[in-house]
């Protein structure tokens, strides 16, 4: 028989915004092991990996991540807002996390950034950064 383990909106872009979306309809969604979703977006997510690789990823407790990221041409400046969903919890709609994050290129060489992880019950995380790249 046929089995549609899920499916991913990509490329959709309205000028600097991007918008992505990748379902899972029988399991959760799988990230690497090394990753941590206030770093991740949709298309950084897999329905079910490869079984030769894995062991490199981990399971999420989601079945649905929706990301929106901003890169302006104009500003050095990036944002995303990515959320996340539990489709058979019907409590807030679903709703299971939350991340944002914003950088801003000062030059070649540093960059400032800051981001936000928040769950259904409470913030999770808040991280602030300065970076030199060499």
């Amino acid at each position: 028989g046929l089995l549609i383990k899920g499916f991913g909106i990509t490329g959709i872009n309205l000028g600097n915004v991007h918008l992505s979306s990748l379902t899972a309809l029988h399991e959760n969604l799988f990230r690497l092991s090394t990753e941590k979703d206030i770093d991740l977006h949709a298309s950084d997510y897999v329905l079910s990996p490869d079984p030769v690789y894995s062991g490199l990823y981990v399971e999420t407790d989601y079945d649905e991540v929706t990301s929106i990221v901003a890169n302006f041409e104009e500003v050095p400046i990036d944002l995303a807002a990515d959320v996340y969903f539990y489709l058979n919890h019907p409590e807030y709609f679903g709703f299971g996390l939350f991340t944002g994050t914003a950088r801003y290129e000062i030059s070649d060489q540093f960059s400032l950034g800051a981001g936000v992880e928040v769950g259904s019950d409470a913030l999770k995380q808040v991280r602030f950064g300065f970076d030199y790249y060499f």
